[in-house]
C-alpha cells in the first residue's frame, strides 16, 4: 500500500545530491542546472545543514539524468553512496554481527535519511525477502536509478558484513532488463551476483540468511 509522503517537507540530507554534483564532476558554475526547478539557490545546497523536500530531491535526480546522459548513472551514483555518506545509518548497519541485523537497521533507519523509500521482509521457506518500496508516483527513469543505487548499496554493506561476495543472494528489479545489463557486474565486481538481478521479475532482495553471517 502506497503510503502519503508530504512531498513539501524538508527532511532529506543535502549530503546525497552534494554527492550527485561530484559525481557529475561540476564545478560551482554548473550547479545551478542541477538545482533547476527546486527553488534552491547555490548557496543553500552548499551548506552541510541544508535539508531537501523530497520534490526536491526527486527534481535533483531527474536533473542529473539528463546531465549525465549516460544510462548506468544510477550504478556509478550507488558507488558513491558508501556507508559514512549514510551518517549515523550507515555506522549502525556496518557495525552489525550480521547481514541480518543490518537489513533491520536499514529498514528501521531508511525513512529517517531518505522518506520516499520503505523496506519490507517476509520469510518465505528458507529465505528471506526484503522489498523495497517507493511510496511516491516515479516515473520509469527515476524508479530505475533509485532501484539501482539502493542495489549497489545494498550488496557493497552486505560483502563488508559478511566478509565475502554474498551469492546466495538473488535480486530483481521491477522495470525491464536495459540494454547495459551487462554493466552490472563491472559496478558491482560481483559477477555471480549481479546476473541474477534480471532474472527475477519483481522487486524482491532475498537473502539466506542463516549463511550471510560475519566471517572470521
Amino acid at each position: 500500500m502506497m503510503r502519503d509522503i508530504d512531498l513539501s517537507q524538508p527532511c532529506i540530507p543535502s549530503n546525497y545530491s552534494r554527492l550527485i554534483a561530484r559525481e557529475l564532476a561540476l564545478q560551482t558554475r554548473d550547479v545551478p542546472d542541477l538545482l533547476a526547478m527546486t527553488q534552491l539557490t547555490v548557496d543553500q545546497f552548499l551548506q552541510e545543514d541544508t535539508l531537501l523536500t523530497p520534490q526536491q530531491q526527486l527534481q535533483i535526480l531527474d536533473n542529473s539524468l539528463q546531465l549525465a546522459n549516460d544510462d548506468t548513472f544510477g550504478l556509478r551514483l550507488g558507488r558513491r553512496l558508501t556507508s559514512p555518506t549514510h551518517g549515523a545509518m550507515g555506522f549502525l548497519v556496518n557495525s552489525s554481527p550480521d547481514l541480518l541485523t543490518a537489513i533491520r537497521a536499514f529498514q528501521v533507519f531508511l525513512p529517517t535519511r531518505m522518506n520516499l523509500a520503505r523496506l519490507e521482509m517476509a520469510a518465505r521457506d528458507n529465505w528471506l525477502e526484503v522489498t523495497c518500496r517507493f511510496h511516491v508516483e516515479l516515473s520509469e527513469s527515476l524508479l530505475k536509478v533509485l532501484s539501482e543505487s539502493f542495489a549497489v548499496i545494498f550488496f557493497d554493506c552486505a560483502e563488508f558484513i559478511v566478509g565475502r561476495p554474498v551469492g546466495e543472494v538473488v535480486c530483481g528489479f521491477l522495470h525491464k532488463e536495459p540494454g547495459y545489463s551487462h554493466c552490472y557486474a563491472v559496478h558491482s565486481g560481483f559477477d555471480n551476483i549481479w546476473r541474477n538481478l534480471t532474472r527475477a521479475e519483481h522487486s524482491a532482495r532475498r537473502v539466506q540468511a542463516a549463511q550471510c553471517v560475519r566471517q572470521p
